[in-house]
């Protein structure tokens, strides 16, 4: 397939957990602070800037501390032997700033507000991936991949075919430390609202679906690799693909029962020699901020039309309209009108009581 592209390609996710001395009375901090607000998320920052971070009602395996912000997640207060801190980088992070800078930040991070007598953060996941268009997998193709263990018992090789009604939307092979994905991303985009990604296409085909190649490795996998710290996969990403695209190919179809004898299928030749890079796109940031004001407004205009029509007379509509300014475009956008949406739920009612 000599018309396959690579529109994107980099690392989407990074996870690391991190061993080093809490600053002094941090966790007591965060009890007092969480009696103050026993039931609610609560904003804050670590530091002396304005409040990014939202201190979670809950934890999270383990960690009584979670803390969200657009850039990571934060899990802090793991028992022993448990690593006192856990981090996940978003993916819109990362590709907003690039990975590069999205690590340097984390880690500044880290030491400045946690650890000021220094930390070791060792990668604990990370996915490398590649975007394509000229390849559309079938799902004849998922008999014809060879996909092999390093180990056996460590690393079990299971696989999946996952379809979305008729279509086919993708494989999972592998599980655990080691999975390979091929799913079709703006099918998955279309799905989950989130519409961020085809800012990173570059040369998009505007007539062809995009499809994800990536390969998740965890601990486990990383160590046996010789990669402890998140520069360490930074700077063999290109290495981490070359492996994947070893341990998972797609072989011509031909009648040989021995797949590990038939040539490299031509679309996964090219992919297997493409090159793993990353980029930075701010208008991420602004396109991740329309999608959650929509989602927002969405929320609001359902629940405001539901309220009007159990109870009419309210005036709930003309109130929204004139002093959220995101409600209007949302309502034009779907060709329709905060009234009728309201007759339109009365008339449900109506229907569920007669």
């Amino acid at each position: 397939m000599s018309d396959l592209r690579v529109l994107a390609s980099g690392i989407d996710s990074l996870y690391a957990s991190v061993r080093g001395e809490l600053i002094d009375g941090l966790l007591l901090f965060l009890g007092d602070l969480r009696a103050l607000n026993p039931d609610g998320d609560i904003p804050l920052s670590l530091g002396c800037g304005q409040p990014d971070l939202l201190l979670r009602s809950h934890g999270w395996r383990g960690y009584p501390w979670w803390f969200s912000s657009p850039r990571w997640e934060l899990f802090v207060g793991g028992p022993d032997p448990v690593p006192p801190v856990y981090v996940q980088l978003h993916a819109e992070h990362i590709h907003t700033v690039g990975v590069e800078q999205a690590v340097q930040d984390v880690e500044a991070m880290l030491v400045t507000d946690l650890f000021p007598r220094g930390c070791r953060a060792i990668a604990s996941r990370v996915d490398v991936f590649v975007d394509e268009q000229g390849w559309i997998p079938e799902a004849s193709d998922f008999a014809h991949f060879r996909c092999r263990a390093m180990r056996r018992r460590m690393f079990e090789v299971t696989r999946q075919e996952h379809g979305y009604g008729s279509r086919l939307s993708g494989f999972t092979f592998g599980k655990d430390d080691l999975v390979a994905r091929i799913y079709d991303k703006t099918l998955e985009s279309a799905v989950t609202g989130k519409t961020w990604p085809e800012l990173l296409w570059t040369g998009r085909a505007p007539d062809l679906p995009v499809w994800r190649v990536e390969f998740q490795y965890r601990r486990p996998v990383l160590a046996a690799l010789g990669l402890t710290g998140m520069g360490d996969v930074l700077r063999h990403r290109q290495g981490l693909w070359d492996y994947g695209t070893r341990w998972l190919s797609l072989r011509e179809k031909r009648a040989d029962s021995n797949r590990g004898r038939r040539p490299l299928a031509p679309a996964w030749a090219q992919l297997a020699g493409a090159c793993v890079g990353g980029s930075a796109v701010p208008l991420i940031r602004d396109r991740v901020r329309e999608a959650e004001v929509r989602r927002l407004t969405q929320g609001l205009v359902g629940y405001a039309t539901s309220v009007e029509a159990a109870r009419a007379g309210h005036g709930v509509g003309g109130a929204l309209v004139a002093t959220v300014p995101s409600v209007r475009p949302y309502l034009t956008q779907r060709g329709v009108t905060f009234a009728e949406l309201v007759a339109t739920k009365r008339q449900r009612r109506l229907d569920v009581t007669s």
